[in-house]
This record gives C-alpha cells, sequence and structure tokens, in this order.
C-alpha cells in the first residue's frame, strides 16, 4: 500500500499488487514525470518484500519518502537473518 503511494507503473506495466515473485514491473518515482525505476518481488530475503532499483539520487528520495510513510525496513543483519530462514543463505 505504501509503494503504490509513491511508485507509478504506466498503463502497459503490470501494477504493483500485480508483480509475482520473480516478476518486475517498471515505472516512474512518484508521478509519471517521475525519475525511472524498476520495483521486482525476486524474493531475495525469502519475504514478501519489493526490490527497488535506480539510479542514486531516485533511491534516496524515494527512500526518505518511504520512511516518512512509516515502511518497515530492515538492516543487513535482519536481511541476513530472513535469508537464513529461507534457507538461502550459503556458508
Amino acid at each position: 500500500e505504501i509503494l503504490k503511494e509513491v511508485v507509478w507503473p504506466p498503463p502497459t506495466q503490470p501494477k504493483l499488487e500485480e508483480i509475482t515473485w520473480f516478476r518486475f514491473t517498471v515505472g516512474r518515482s512518484g508521478h509519471m514525470n517521475g525519475t525511472p525505476i524498476m520495483v521486482s518481488r525476486t524474493g531475495y530475503t525469502g519475504e514478501l518484500g519489493y526490490e527497488i532499483l535506480g539510479d542514486h539520487n531516485s533511491i534516496v528520495r524515494l527512500w526518505k519518502t518511504l520512511i516518512q510513510n512509516d515502511a518497515i525496513r530492515c538492516g543487513l543483519a535482519g536481511r541476513d537473518v530472513l535469508r537464513l530462514e529461507m534457507k538461502y543463505y550459503n556458508c
């Protein structure tokens, strides 16, 4: 729900709620004239989260907006625990 507020996918691309695991959509940060980004559900952590790819400045702005909108975030240790629980971690 939070991502829908800050990511604009064009009508020719899947909506955020339509992305299944190992799929992606392209869109723009914020609105139709925003910076191009890609949002994927690669399952990197085994959770139902999203990965957002874009240029550095766009991601910094998007990150600040997500934090202001109470997005759940975790650090590398939290990510590693999720990967371990999903048996994605190679020792």
